[in-house]
């Protein structure tokens, strides 16, 4: 895998107009971010979300951010998106992040958690069971769960990181706090929706 220097942005892949896997900027302590699905940002520049997740995490003493997403396809909402994903690249994305955590070059330990409630929509199984699979990936390098505005969404999903959402539940003075979110009772009450588990594996030449 590539070294990356800090402070530098990264995106994988640098330009797609269809998907991007991950972008971000490495830092001295690191946050692991997922999200729903990307919209704009790449190497080039951010959107209003990856400006609004630096800045919290900023706030919540990360100096790096690298976020993934449940889906890697490009939307600048989710209902653009299709109804079945292609389950290559859903897979691909999964695998994708097991070998981030796997090479650990981020030392990531700590994930914000930042889905948002679009991860109900009834047409789009797909956000609930990359979440499911992304928590069993998780789990095997112990990491801790994190979200913003706990309990706010009023469906007890992480709350989204765009500044419509943010700024729905706290106020311009407020500091957006990171807190500890229980992934686990939140993943078994949709385990019931799971059918296929995919192959996970490690992607040894992983370049960035």
């Amino acid at each position: 895998m590539k070294n990356i220097e800090n402070s530098q942005i990264f995106s994988v892949p640098k330009k797609d107009k269809e998907k991007r896997f991950i972008i971000g900027k490495k830092g001295k302590k690191n946050l692991l971010v997922i999200a729903l699905n990307p919209s704009t940002a790449n190497i080039d520049k951010h959107d209003p979300t990856t400006r609004n997740i630096e800045k919290i995490a900023k706030l919540n003493g990360f100096d790096g951010w690298i976020l993934f997403n449940l889906c890697p396809k490009r939307a600048t909402h989710p209902s653009k998106l299709e109804i079945n994903a292609k389950k290559n690249l859903m897979n691909e994305n999964l695998t994708f992040l097991n070998s981030i955590l796997y090479f650990n070059e981020f030392d990531i330990s700590k994930v914000w958690l930042a889905w948002g409630n679009n991860i109900d929509k009834k047409n789009k199984e797909y956000f609930r069971e990359s979440a499911f699979h992304m928590f069993e990936i998780f789990e095997k390098y112990n990491c801790d769960y994190l979200a913003v505005g706990i309990n706010k969404t009023g469906k007890g999903n992480p709350t989204h990181p765009s500044p419509q959402a943010i700024n729905q539940i706290y106020k311009s003075t407020d500091k957006p706090k990171l807190t500890k979110f229980e992934l686990e009772k939140y993943i078994s009450k949709i385990k019931r929706i799971i059918k296929i588990k995919p192959e996970i594996s490690i992607n040894k030449n992983m370049k960035i």
